[in-house]
């Protein structure tokens, strides 16, 4: 039987390990790459195509130039995951400089919907600082085209 103090210890270890929901704080790399359709994600394996989408991703929400008023409620992130989505999951927080908000912001996931009219001239995409809030969604006034041509490249569009 083990001791009460080394019983705690061995679950404070547990909890403050790599693969605890510690991880979503520091880091800047992916934990997972999900293209989503019909409601059902699919992870990128691959770690080059998901760091090509990653940094995609990263790009245009580092140079969205607008920000889109709508609330944005989980209905809608249901959604964007049946109709056709890439979302990003950071292994920690990334510290990303929003050039349409001009200040860093925390985020530690992206959703950007490939399906019309969300990503038919301008790119939507949704942040989570942790979560998908109301209002956390910028646009891209460069588009899609480039995120739709790395899945398409590999044979995922």
């Amino acid at each position: 039987m083990i001791p009460r103090f080394l019983y705690g210890l061995l679950l404070l270890n547990l909890a403050c390990s790599p693969g605890s929901s510690d991880r979503l704080k520091n880091n800047s790399g992916p934990e997972g790459v999900f293209l989503w359709s019909a409601g059902v994600a699919q992870q990128i394996k691959d770690p080059t195509l998901a760091a090509r989408i990653s940094n995609e991703a990263v790009r245009l929400i580092s140079e969205a130039d607008d920000i889109y008023w709508k609330t944005i409620a989980e209905s809608d992130i249901q959604e964007f995951r049946r109709s056709g989505c890439i979302e990003v999951v950071f292994a920690k927080t990334r510290k990303i400089v929003i050039q349409a908000v001009k200040e860093t912001r925390n985020i530690s996931k992206l959703l950007i919907p490939l399906a019309s009219p969300w990503c038919s001239h301008d790119a939507h995409i949704i942040f989570g600082d942790p979560e998908y809030d109301s209002f956390n969604l910028l646009l891209n006034s460069q588009g899609c085209d480039s995120l739709k041509n790395i899945l398409s490249n590999a044979g995922l569009s």
